[in-house]
């Protein structure tokens, strides 16, 4: 999409309310509720009402393992270069809390999804 059309599109009404829905305040926000407007907005997409359960296991599946691995928006990076680093940097598997409440990775575990396996990354999230 180009800079003229995305700026048409985020400030029309519809456009609004999607960048809206996609952004998440880690103070205010309810991140089960959050992911669950999403599916209810985009179920048809997803496959319908029926695979709510697995969309939202694979949305928290795929939140956790960015949590872990600390892929967060840098302080002086754009969206498109933190996407791209985000895509290429991250990796699917199970995490667990720490003594402190941290999210890590569970030790000794292999990934779902390795580095760079976008077809598998966009399998689970489609």
């Amino acid at each position: 999409m180009n800079k003229n059309i995305w700026n048409l599109y985020k400030n029309s009404e519809k456009g609004r309310q999607a960048v809206a829905l996609f952004t998440f305040d880690r103070e205010k926000d309810n991140l089960k509720i959050k992911a669950k407007e999403i599916f209810q907005r985009y179920n048809e997409y997803f496959g319908g009402v029926k695979v709510e359960d697995y969309f939202l296991e694979n949305c928290f599946l795929t939140i956790d393992s960015i949590v872990a691995d600390k892929l967060f928006l840098k302080e002086n990076e754009n969206s498109s270069e933190y996407f791209t680093r985000l895509i290429d940097s991250l990796e699917i598997s199970h995490a667990e809390e720490n003594s402190i409440g941290e999210l890590i990775r569970k030790v000794n575990e292999r990934p779902f999804i390795l580095q760079k396996d976008y077809k598998s990354f966009c399998s689970i999230l489609s």
